[in-house]
């Protein structure tokens, strides 16, 4: 694969990776961060909410938001399929372990395939065969409560990427803090994202996705709402919204309501950046769904389920 195939093919993976970070207003650091696929969060409850999930406890996957959300969280594994953009599909699975009360530890895989690419030459003229680009990141997390309502974590990850045959590769760290108070009925949280070393790629070499995230979350029964301000280094601040509803259908198996707006994927010309989701859940499981638009570029969904070990 030439080299002129290989930039357009990272261009690829930027927007079907990262469509959802696309703005309209240019930041003056847009377009100087590689790893575009380390924006895709996991989990259909949390992308239905509008992405808002900072300050909220779930399920495994809240440590892609936060790594302090899995501080006490009972022992279960989670797993998601999306239908992203185009051909693409991303897979995660994600799992908290409790370490009794010393501490929780926290483990994600997740693989983004960007589905068959048509391999061109420097004049755009098609070639025989096409190629699969792919990222991988896969990541470990310790969580535990510092003092009575606030818990404290941090996560490190490994990140791959391959676009026929040209690799990179890279670690990085995130961090952060949830504080609860009226018997956890209010909460708040602070995270960092995505610091580590730069991602190279042949002669192209770009910084990470940074990112914080400030949010807080209130429950009052059945009623969950959640608030997130995003602060990414290569865009502008952004807000993210939303909520869901509990309806119990028979003993502990309840239906789930949910709705949010996410910010970013405004900007990426998602109607009123709207998102929209429901779920199942009983006493040891939950299914999810999530549909977020995205205007003409086209529809996405997600599917996501937990259980309990």
């Amino acid at each position: 694969m030439k080299k002129s195939s290989a930039v357009i093919a990272v261009i690829i993976m930027g927007m079907v990776a990262g469509g959802a970070s696309v703005s309209y207003a240019i930041n003056q650091n847009a377009g100087t961060t590689g790893a575009q696929f380390l924006k895709f969060r996991p989990g259909a409850r949390q992308a239905a909410m509008g992405d808002a999930f900072s300050s909220v406890k779930g399920d495994a996957f809240s440590v892609c938001w936060n790594p302090a959300s899995i501080s006490g969280m009972n022992a279960s594994v989670s797993f998601m399929h999306s239908f992203w953009l185009e051909d693409a599909t991303v897979d995660y699975v994600a799992c908290a372990v409790p370490l009794q009360e010393f501490a929780t530890l926290g483990f994600t895989f997740g693989y983004l395939n960007a589905g068959a690419i048509q391999k061109l030459d420097k004049n755009g003229i098609e070639l025989a065969g096409s190629f699969s680009p792919f990222d991988i990141a896969a990541g470990a997390a310790v969580a535990k409560n510092i003092i009575p309502g606030l818990d404290a974590g941090f996560a490190a990850k490994v990140i791959y990427s391959d676009i026929d045959g040209s690799s990179a590769s890279s670690l990085a760290v995130d961090a952060g803090i949830t504080y609860s108070v009226l018997q956890d009925s209010l909460r708040a949280g602070l995270s960092v994202q995505n610091l580590g070393a730069s991602m190279k790629f042949i002669s192209q070499q770009d910084t990470l996705p940074s990112a914080v995230r400030l949010g807080a979350s209130y429950r009052f029964r059945s009623l969950l709402v959640s608030l997130d301000a995003v602060m990414p280094y290569d865009a502008d601040v952004s807000l993210q919204a939303g909520a869901e509803y509990a309806v119990n259908v028979a003993g502990s198996l309840s239906c789930i309501l949910r709705a949010g707006y996410n910010g970013t994927n405004y900007s990426a010309g998602c109607p009123g950046g709207l998102t929209l989701g429901g779920g199942i859940q009983g006493e040891s499981f939950a299914i999810d769904y999530a549909w977020i638009p995205f205007g003409a570029v086209g529809n996405t969904h997600r599917i996501s389920a937990r259980m309990n070990l």
